[in-house]
């Protein structure tokens, strides 16, 4: 919602993509916490017994199906908000994927990464709003670096 208000004031609150934006960006944030508690069932079953998989409240295959029709979800909702958001969330995917599975066992590249799907958090809101002006990516920027 930030990055729509940068990009078009008030007006935001009234349009109807700022507001499905906004879910795309919840079920991309989802899906990442989804396959990140998948690759870290061993060491949370020690340190975070009480996170859903380690505790049995759901199997770890329960979780790759969520995690699939949560991105069955995201692709749809991003096809009908346009190729900009498309290709922008299939990045976020992506990262958010390749985050869990290896980069999060890196010093620089995990701690990059992780500042990069914040930073496109603002951009996303651009898109919903038409444009993406100096003000959004000022605001991208400041969430990278403050990641």
């Amino acid at each position: 919602i930030l990055g729509s208000y940068l990009s078009n004031g008030l007006i935001v609150y009234t349009q109807p993509r700022v507001f499905g934006t906004a879910i795309l960006v919840s079920l991309l944030v989802a899906f990442s916490c989804i396959i990140n508690d998948y690759y870290d069932v061993l060491t949370d079953s020690y340190g975070k017994p009480d996170r859903p998989i380690p505790s049995g409240l759901i199997t770890e295959r329960m979780a790759i199906i969520l995690a699939v029709l949560i991105v069955l979800t995201i692709m749809m909702l991003s096809i009908a908000l346009g190729n900009e958001t498309t290709i922008l969330s299939i990045g976020c995917l992506v990262l958010g994927f390749a985050y869990s599975y290896r980069l999060k066992a890196t010093l620089l590249i995990g701690n990059g990464t992780i500042a990069l799907l914040n930073a496109a958090v603002p951009v996303f809101g651009g898109l919903a709003s038409g444009g993406i002006n100096e003000s959004v990516w000022m605001a991208s920027a400041l969430t990278f670096f403050m990641s």
